[in-house]
């Protein structure tokens, strides 16, 4: 990757990166994160958010709240377009969830590599 995002923590969410507005991450490394509440990889905040990935990895993450959503990546009727990331797999798992849906609740777990469309909207 040609830029790695890990080992930060939040009280709150988005423990790697809180996202407002739109984004396109290349190559991208996001890994061993924490957050509070949700987003314990990226917390994408805002409705009409898209964040495009091109490569990269999200895991081994984590949202810690009793009833936390998205320990990889928490997405608020926002959209994520994945293309070939690596979600982990195994010992690496993003914990709860690999990619979460706020609107709904919805967590959806995405072993190994994953080309993927989410959208809370």
């Amino acid at each position: 990757s040609e830029l790695s995002i890990a080992g930060n923590r939040s009280g709150l969410s988005g423990g790697g990166v809180r996202l407002i507005g739109d984004a396109v991450l290349d190559a991208v490394e996001i890994s061993g994160n924490h957050a509070g509440i949700d987003g314990g990889g990226i917390d994408v905040s805002f409705s009409t958010s898209t964040v495009e990935m091109n490569g990269g990895a999200i895991f081994d993450n984590e949202a810690e709240f009793f009833a936390a959503n998205g320990g990889g990546v928490l997405l608020n009727e926002a959209v994520l377009e994945a293309a070939a990331v690596r979600f982990g797999d195994g010992g690496d798992e993003n914990r709860p969830s690999d990619v979460g849906l706020d609107r709904d609740e919805r967590q959806h777990d995405l072993d190994g590599v994953q080309t993927v469309t989410g959208d809370d909207g």
